[in-house]
């Protein structure tokens, strides 16, 4: 149930990105790709609430260029497993922090000592969270799978109900 990820860090969004909004289980949400040889490249993934900024309205798209996104959340649907390509901006540790995410297996847990750790850094566990926290790509680089040392929730960018919901859904599935 989760794509394979070819994660690039960049200096900062190319100047041909635009944006898409699609839904899925848990509501709306807003994503901004550029495209490179006609290859659909996501920078940015998130989930829309009310505390989410307006975006150019001048860059929407009519729909996504990549439809595997769509058919992510419909578990009948068959999707391409070829890697998904995603270029995000941040620090160098912020992109270490990030690769560790994706190594983490749909449906199961770690704490922020685990990824400090896989990143060889195990006194940088508040680092880890802050990093965490600024994960441009919501779900796909699957920051909700990390709970704190003593399995509570811990933080999340975009509430700890939709965490929950999010850790509940994978489960589903098994």
């Amino acid at each position: 149930m989760q794509f394979p990820i070819q994660l690039e860090r960049i200096q900062q969004l190319p100047p041909n990105w635009f944006w898409c909004e699609s839904s899925s289980p848990f509501g709306l949400l807003r994503s901004q790709w550029s495209l490179n040889q006609n290859q659909p490249i996501l920078h940015t993934l998130e989930y829309v609430s009310a505390q989410t900024e307006a975006w150019e309205v001048s860059r929407k798209q009519a729909e996504l260029p990549d439809s595997r996104l769509a058919k992510l959340w419909n578990n009948n649907q068959t999707i391409d497993w070829q890697p998904l390509s995603i270029q995000a901006v941040g620090t160098e540790f912020q992109y270490s922090v990030w690769q560790a995410l994706l190594t983490i297996p749909f449906a199961t847990t770690c704490s922020y000592q685990a990824i400090a750790q896989q990143i060889q850094n195990p006194q940088a566990v508040r680092a880890v969270g802050s990093a965490i926290g600024k994960n441009p790509i919501f779900y796909l680089i699957p920051c909700h799978r990390v709970l704190r040392s003593d399995g509570s929730l811990g933080g999340y960018l975009w509430g700890l109900e939709l965490k929950q919901q999010l850790l509940n859904w994978e489960q589903s599935f098994l």
